[in-house]
């Protein structure tokens, strides 16, 4: 039983791990995407003031 629960916890830990990976890959891609989108954007309006 407690052998059980360790490997549970560590696959948890493993997974968990594993998400924020992920995670940490969209938020990059997505920052670099809304930033690209984002800069004619803001020269528009710095042109518009």
């Amino acid at each position: 039983m407690q052998k059980k629960m360790m490997s549970r916890g560590r696959e948890a830990a493993l997974l968990r791990g594993h998400a924020a990976e992920e995670k940490k890959k969209m938020t990059k891609k997505f920052l670099k995407k809304e930033l690209s989108r984002d800069r004619p954007v803001r020269g528009a309006i710095e042109r518009v003031v």
